[in-house]
């Protein structure tokens, strides 16, 4: 598996620009992408950063500037007990669940982990299950 270092673009002529109607983003040197634009901005790129999770996936992350919008003032305090059982109570009495995930896929993470030292270091095998673990992750 080869890592990438972050790489990171600067805003020139143009050359970095994102389409929320087509779900595309344009980058220098790789052009026209799919992407999955999860929230819309106004505003001005500055640069784009793309970096690789040992997952395999790639992100770019944009750097924007935007006029500072202020939010409205409340008169209105709440407060918030973080626990085990339930993952937040509030002090309006709203409970959030634990949803647990981390039980659902112990397991499997454990039985992929201990795999892992069996493979020969640096071979295909070694990194393909370094990937299994961490899409597990």
């Amino acid at each position: 598996m080869i890592t990438i270092n972050p790489i990171r673009q600067n805003f020139t002529n143009g050359n970095i620009a994102a389409d929320f109607e087509s779900g595309k983003i344009k980058l220098p040197k790789l052009g026209k992408m799919k992407a999955e634009l999860h929230r819309e901005f106004d505003g001005q790129i500055k640069s784009a950063t793309i970096s690789q999770v040992p997952s395999g996936k790639y992100y770019v992350s944009a750097l924007v500037e935007t006029e500072h919008m202020e939010l409205p003032h409340m008169d209105k305090n709440i407060g918030l007990d973080l626990g085990i059982k339930d993952l937040c109570i509030t002090s309006d009495g709203k409970k959030y669940t634990n949803p647990k995930i981390i039980k659902k896929y112990g397991k499997k993470l454990a039985k992929l982990q201990r795999q892992l030292p069996h493979k020969e270091k640096r071979s295909k095998n070694y990194y393909k299950q370094k990937k299994k673990i961490a899409l597990c992750h």
